[in-house]
């Protein structure tokens, strides 16, 4: 499969992710439930979202977690290199991930991807999901579906990352 149908292929899935967590968010008409740890829907979207950062990434045993640290409040970097149970930086990826999440800053951050060209280049081939303007532009545009539910995340108990498409 060529590098182009791969970022089509990593960016449907988060699509359909989010559908799905928005599905389930409609048919909760009473009460607004919030995302958890161990819901299925979260862990197959945070699968993909660490595919679509991790793609093209220079150095993938670092994870994004050297890129993000530029542009991540201080509080919670120290927050996530706090965390007793994780030892890497693909660790601390998924442990920004899921903050991102919990506090609806997931499409700020991505804007920031935007912005910062440059700072891209140095962590990330050319070729990389978050290099190219329309799939970034893409990506943007699915997690903006995802403001309006409620993430309630512990950084404690942060699932594996794995590299499933």
């Amino acid at each position: 499969m060529d590098q182009l149908k791969v970022k089509d292929r990593i960016l449907e899935n988060i699509s359909l992710s989010v559908k799905k967590l928005q599905s389930y968010f409609a048919a909760c008409e009473d009460e607004t439930p919030a995302i958890r740890n161990h819901d299925r829907v979260l862990q197959r979207l945070c699968e993909h979202i660490d595919h679509a950062l991790l793609y093209g990434l220079q150095d993938i045993s670092s994870g994004y977690w050297v890129l993000v640290v530029h542009f991540t409040r201080r509080e919670a970097v120290r927050q996530i290199d706090e965390l007793q149970h994780i030892a890497t930086n693909l660790g601390r990826s998924r442990a920004w991930l899921y903050l991102a999440l919990s506090e609806s800053s997931l499409e700020s951050y991505l804007r920031l991807f935007q912005e910062n060209q440059g700072l891209l280049q140095k962590y990330y081939f050319k070729n990389a999901l978050v290099c190219s303007h329309d799939h970034l532009t893409l990506f943007l545009t699915l997690v903006s579906g995802l403001e309006f539910i409620r993430f309630d995340l512990e950084l404690v108990s942060i699932s594996v990352i794995t590299m499933s498409s």
